[in-house]
């Protein structure tokens, strides 16, 4: 895969470990 598949591979990871779920939590 490209270097870019794998960063937004772990982006989405990240974001689903944290961020991203509180922020639809929140209704953001």
């Amino acid at each position: 895969p490209k270097p870019d598949d794998a960063a937004d591979a772990l982006a989405v990871a990240i974001c689903h470990g944290h961020s991203c779920k509180l922020s639809s939590l929140q209704g953001l």
